[in-house]
Parts: C-alpha cells; sequence; structure tokens
C-alpha cells in the first residue's frame, strides 16, 4: 500500500500545481495554491481505504479464501498458517508470497518516529519539513523526497551508489 500512498501524494501536489498555474491567466483568479497537509494525508488514507474495501469486496465476490497469520511453507505443495486461534495446513499447486513491505532501519539508528522516521512516518507528517534528508535512493524514498520537494522542501538524498 506505500506505493499507493506515494502516488496518492503525488496526484494531490499536482492538483496544487495545476491550480496554481491556471493562475498566470487573469481569468482564472487564483492568487496563491496553499497547501494544508493534514487535509492531504486524509485523501491519502480514504483513497488506501477505498483501495483496501475493494480488494475484500472483489475476494469475496470471487470467492477467494485469505488467510491471516503467520505461514511457513513446509513443501512446494504446503503452507501452515498459524493465526491467533488457530493453525491450519493448506495444500495448494501454486504460492504466491504477498507479504508487503517493512521499513527497513541501519545499524545503530534507532527510528524514533519524530527526528529519524521511516517511510510510514513521512506519509503521516503534520508540517512539511524545512529539510527532508532521504537516506537510501529507492522508488518509495526518492517518490516520497519527490513529493515534498515540489510541497517546497529542500531534499537531500543519500545513497551508496549513484542513482
Amino acid at each position: 500500500m506505500l506505493r499507493i500512498q506515494v502516488v496518492s501524494l503525488l496526484r494531490n501536489w499536482w492538483s496544487i500545481y495545476s491550480e496554481s498555474w491556471w493562475s498566470i491567466f487573469p481569468f482564472f483568479p487564483v492568487k496563491e495554491a496553499n497547501v494544508d497537509i493534514l487535509k492531504m494525508n486524509q485523501r491519502v488514507q480514504d483513497v488506501v481505504q477505498e483501495i483496501i474495501n475493494g480488494v475484500d469486496y472483489l475476494m469475496k465476490k470471487n470467492k477467494v479464501t485469505v488467510y491471516e497469520g503467520h505461514g511457513i511453507i513446509k513443501d512446494k505443495n504446503t503452507i501452515e498458517i498459524k493465526g491467533e486461534d488457530k493453525t491450519e495446513t493448506i495444500e495448494t499447486d501454486k504460492i504466491i508470497i504477498a507479504t508487503g513491505s517493512k521499513p527497513a532501519s541501519l545499524p545503530n539508528i534507532e527510528i524514533d518516529k519524530k527526528r529519524i522516521i521511516s517511510s510510514t512516518e513521512a506519509l503521516a507528517l503534520r508540517d512539511i519539513p524545512k529539510h527532508l534528508m532521504v537516506v537510501g535512493g529507492g522508488v518509495i524514498g526518492v517518490e516520497i523526497g519527490s513529493v515534498f520537494a515540489r510541497l517546497g522542501s529542500k531534499v537531500s538524498i543519500v545513497t551508496r551508489s549513484a542513482l
């Protein structure tokens, strides 16, 4: 879902940019585009919830069984799923691994969720930072940096290799 959240932020920025761009025409009375980051973040969360609801609907409509828990692949056709209440074993011909993502951290650096944040916290910031340093040149980090640069932040990207 993180990629969807970032794309939603980019689309929010594009709406702001488009509105301010049109202000060069005297018949379009936009003086200045202001950003309400709290409303912007709420819109992102609304988009994510719509997608979650849509996926749930499609799963039910297409009679797809969703198992939640900790999965262990026992062999090429067997998965054991340890849920909160019970453990189930499933036999199947095909296995799709869709585990989601989790932000990585660096050795000896604690993500305190205040000054040092992950992409998860970046998508819920309450203020636009003056300077944002992104460690890592992956897609999510660069896109988040891009959003905040467009919103007026100075953005620095630090990576081990050339982008």
